[in-house]
């Protein structure tokens, strides 16, 4: 920015305060772990490391802004700190609070070294948001994804994480669609039906059954699931019945995590997700493939994917069902007698 110091006012800056982190500079809060059957997952909550505030604040108005010393106070178990962000002789105060102390995973009491800099960090945080600077970071969509409980973090490696940053700007519009995201949506628009090469259009083999797909033997069919997508290739005597999909409305939930999640290709997570209930067996994977009629489980569509979780779910839970019959079964016999001595 080339505006000579003097001339810079608040007014000024609050177009290039608003403007966005790059989703490369996004981070993810882990919050709420839940466990779902073997699972653990928990919501990821975006946020931008303080440095990134400073870098922004340096950049727009160098030698223009400042944070004051201030008194922390103690409250019970927590420790609140104020914090005065002053930019361009405006100050603006919010406050920010961390736990002294909590209880490690044997439950033994223990001091929380960081607090000071967990509470003063989001103090500035949010003295900054007052401003506009970080404040679209609330507004973001917030995600479900894999929990390690051992670790207290989030399973997933730092690209699986910027890629969930760019899609979540891709939500809100922050940044553009997706190539595979608009050639999909240019075909969905289109008048007519897409011309397949004669060298391609072969007759696909026939879908795997239900069961085959989770590996696991035959069960009873459920409530029969209305047709989500045209697929002529598939022998729909073949496939399993299901109960309806939820819909886009009702996508995320405690429950469920984003596996309902309503997106043009599977995501990060449902992949991730799919491939342990799959238990990384590479012919359990083939089937499935097989069966959506595509390459690999990157190509499934979001309502393949919405589909094959349904499948999956169902098959759980009639492998509960049938364990916990098989446990009832074993509980009514009758025990048997006891050899007596002659």
């Amino acid at each position: 920015m080339s505006i000579p110091s003097p001339m810079i006012t608040l007014d000024l800056l609050v177009e290039h305060l608003r403007a966005p982190f790059p989703p490369t500079e996004i981070k993810f809060l882990p919050k709420s772990p839940v466990q779902r059957g073997d699972a653990w997952i928990c919501l990821a909550l975006p946020y931008a490391d303080k440095r990134a505030y400073e870098d922004r604040l340096n950049a727009l108005v160098p030698g223009r802004w400042s944070t004051p010393a201030m008194t922390p106070l103690v409250a019970g178990n927590k420790l609140v700190i104020p914090v005065t962000l002053v930019i361009c002789e405006i100050a603006h105060t919010d406050v920010g609070e961390a736990f002294l102390t909590s209880l490690s995973r044997k439950g033994e009491p223990r001091e929380e070294e960081n607090a000071a800099t967990e509470a003063y960090s989001q103090a500035f945080r949010r003295a900054c948001a007052q401003v506009g600077l970080g404040r679209y970071l609330y507004d973001l969509p917030k995600a479900w994804v894999p929990y390690d409980p051992q670790k207290r973090a989030i399973a997933l490696s730092e690209e699986e994480l910027r890629q969930l940053a760019e899609r979540l700007y891709r939500k809100v519009g922050l940044l553009p669609a997706s190539p595979a995201a608009e050639v999909k949506a240019a075909t969905a628009s289109s008048p007519g039906p897409v011309p397949v090469p004669p060298d391609q259009a072969q007759r696909p083999a026939p879908p795997a059954s239900a069961h085959e797909i989770a590996g696991s033997a035959p069960a009873p069919a459920l409530p029969q699931a209305p047709v989500q997508e045209p697929a002529a290739h598939i022998d729909e005597e073949r496939l399993p019945a299901l109960p309806p999909a939820p819909q886009a409305s009702v996508a995320i939930s405690e429950s469920n995590g984003n596996l309902y999640e309503a997106s043009v290709l599977i995501s990060p997570y449902q992949r991730s997700w799919v491939e342990r209930q799959l238990g990384g067996d590479p012919s359990r994977t083939a089937k499935v493939c097989q069966f959506y009629q595509v390459g690999t489980l990157d190509e499934l569509s979001g309502q393949q994917t919405v589909d094959l979780v349904n499948r999956l779910f169902a098959q759980q839970d009639q492998e509960r069902q049938r364990r916990a019959s098989e446990r009832g079964q074993r509980s009514g016999q009758p025990k048997g007698r006891k050899a007596v001595a002659r």
